[in-house]
């Protein structure tokens, strides 16, 4: 049961209160004390009610506010979403006007160019008619001979085209054979107008005589029996190379290919190797540059690789453009001369001695695998060195230089070839006797120059290195000529640059001191700049860094008294000790020296 005294907010609690009262008093009397604290329990009590009361009423007062609150945002909201909605359809309608406004105007714009088309093939299909009405009338035309016009127009005949027929395929094993009748006869069909297959198979075999002919009647036997079908052009060639086409005929050309060598003439060669080049299908073209390189004689090959050819064209017309020089056919002897004017028989009428065919035929035969091919070393050329035409022609150039003492713009040539071309005319000039020497410019000075290919090195005198202003290294060392006392060396003047001719170039001089000769140039400058001495033809030449100078020399008259042919020089360095020795005889007068050298270290 719940206490009596709790109170139920929201009633009236007086009457309660008597009639609890009233009871009590009826029943037994109370204690006024205990009375009064009920009493100020129940005042006590009905002050929390009122607080409860009045916290009810203000939390009821918030939720209206609130609720204002809620109803007028909800006001707020409901206008806003009506405004962005009523927004929104005008914005769509808007943009769907517009789009329905360009896809009328780009219905309208294609409905135009459809029509446009129409009209256009419907133009086209009319010249196409009329084109082919034409090409009828040009058939009729060539079959009949003449131009059929129209109505108002008259006939004209056309000019006709001679044919060349094919020549008769004879039946020979032979691929390139084979392949050229069957193209020219499809050329001739082509001009004739010829295209069916029908057509071709019966005009081919009028072209086939001896034993292609046989063959092809017996191939006719066959397809009356029934055991051969030809109905097409394919199948009248692939029975055709297989009857007659040799199978391994690439591989007898490439065999062919790799043997062929240049023995003749250049021409001859190079039309040899294309024909058989022919034979050979999908051959590339990088291998057939090998092949056609490999196959040359060396001077002809040197100088294709010399001009750099890259492809077979090029190189085939580089060898086209080579000229050979044959070898000139020697006089025959008086004698025999005397035999050819006279009479072919003797006094007596016997007829001279003829050998035997077979036995002078073997015997060139043999000559010929024995003798190596011929080459010039002067013009690499098909024929002695001693028989070339520009041996003499040089002779007679270097003399014209030595009479004119003037500086010629000539002597500026680039090959020993070039340099004999030049020359007109052919005569036999005396060479001068002598030393050889040459004029070499250090500085812009020029200084004289023994070439002694009996010294070992270089040789400055120590007054010339002075007056030409080139500086030199002290160094330790010593110079001995034969039959003498030894001489130390002044120093080493290194990459001095000279000028011979027109090389230019740098040396090595040992600075020593010497009484006839300004400067000796040894083996070392010979070995240097590659030269070839030419003593007979006075000229020295230089072929360093691939090129080729030619130097004249200066022959000087020989001392009456001896004069040095060999030096001797050792030079000695701190850490090793490397030693020359050149062993040499005396030259005396105008008698020539033999030397015999030995080198160790």
């Amino acid at each position: 049961m719940s206490d009596p005294s709790e109170i139920v907010p929201g009633t009236s609690c007086a009457p309660t209160v008597v009639e609890q009262g009233s009871r009590r008093r009826r029943g037994k009397s109370r204690d006024p004390s205990r009375a009064r604290e009920e009493l100020g329990d129940i005042e006590t009590r009905l002050a929390k009610i009122e607080l409860h009361l009045i916290d009810g009423d203000e939390k009821i007062e918030e939720l209206d506010t609130r609720m204002e609150e809620l109803d007028r945002g909800m006001d707020e909201f409901r206008e806003e979403m009506q405004g962005a909605l009523n927004q929104a359809i005008d914005k769509v309608m808007g943009e769907g006007e517009s789009l329905k406004i360009s896809f009328s105007n780009e219905v309208a714009a294609l409905r135009e160019e459809n029509r446009f088309l129409r009209e256009e093939l419907d133009r086209v299909l009319g010249k196409v008619k009329d084109m082919e009405e034409q090409m009828s009338l040009v058939r009729m035309a060539i079959l009949q001979g003449s131009v059929v016009g129209a109505a108002t127009t008259s006939i004209a005949p056309t000019a006709r085209v001679e044919v060349p027929k094919p020549n008769a395929f004879h039946g020979g094993r032979n691929a390139k054979e084979i392949d050229n009748f069957l193209w020219s006869l499809e050329q001739y069909f082509r001009a004739l107008g010829i295209t069916e297959d029908a057509r071709k198979i019966d005009h081919a075999p009028l072209y086939l005589a001896d034993t292609a002919m046989v063959w092809w009647r017996r191939r006719l036997l066959d397809i009356e029996r029934g055991t051969c079908t030809i109905s097409t052009w394919d199948d009248f060639k692939r029975e055709l190379k297989k009857q007659f086409y040799p199978e391994n005929a690439a591989h007898e050309a490439r065999a062919k290919l790799r043997r062929l060598s240049h023995k003749g003439s250049i021409r001859e060669y190079v039309k040899e190797f294309m024909e058989t080049l022919l034979e050979i299908p999908d051959y590339p073209d990088t291998e057939a540059l090998f092949a056609f390189t490999d196959g040359l004689q060396n001077w002809a090959r040197l100088e294709i690789e010399r001009r750099g050819a890259r492809d077979l064209a090029t190189a085939v017309s580089i060898a086209e453009s080579l000229i050979e020089l044959h070898r000139r056919e020697r006089n025959p002897s008086p004698r025999k001369e005397r035999n050819e004017g006279s009479s072919s028989h003797g006094k007596d009428g016997s007829r001279p001695y003829k050998p035997k065919e077979g036995h002078h035929k073997v015997q060139k035969e043999d000559q010929g695998m024995q003798r190596p091919p011929l080459s010039c070393f002067l013009c690499d050329g098909p024929h002695r060195a001693r028989e070339c035409p520009k041996k003499s022609r040089l002779s007679a150039l270097i003399e014209e230089r030595e009479e004119d003492p003037r500086p010629q713009r000539e002597a500026t040539i680039g090959s020993l070839q070039l340099c004999a071309l030049k020359v007109e005319g052919q005569r036999t000039v005396e060479p001068k006797k002598g030393l050889p020497f040459v004029q070499m410019k250090v500085g812009g000075q020029e200084v004289l120059a023994l070439v002694d290919t009996g010294a070992s090195n270089n040789f400055l005198r120590e007054e010339e290195a002075k007056r030409l202003g080139i500086p030199y290294e002290r160094e330790m060392g010593w110079l001995k000529a034969v039959n003498s006392t030894p001489n130390l060396v002044h120093g080493v003047a290194r990459n001095v640059k000279v000028r011979i001719g027109d090389w230019k170039g740098t040396l090595d001089f040992f600075v020593v001191s010497m009484d006839e000769y300004q400067c000796v140039l040894g083996v070392d400058f010979i070995d240097r700049v590659k030269a070839i001495p030419m003593l007979f033809a006075n000229s020295i030449c230089i072929t360093e860094g691939g090129g080729t100078y030619m130097v004249p020399v200066l022959r000087g008259k020989p001392s009456p008294s001896k004069t040095l042919a060999t030096m001797h020089m050792e030079v000695q360095k701190p850490s090793s000790t490397t030693t020359a020795v050149v062993q040499g005889k005396e030259q005396h007068g105008k008698g020539g020296y033999s030397q015999e050298w030995t080198e160790g270290v």
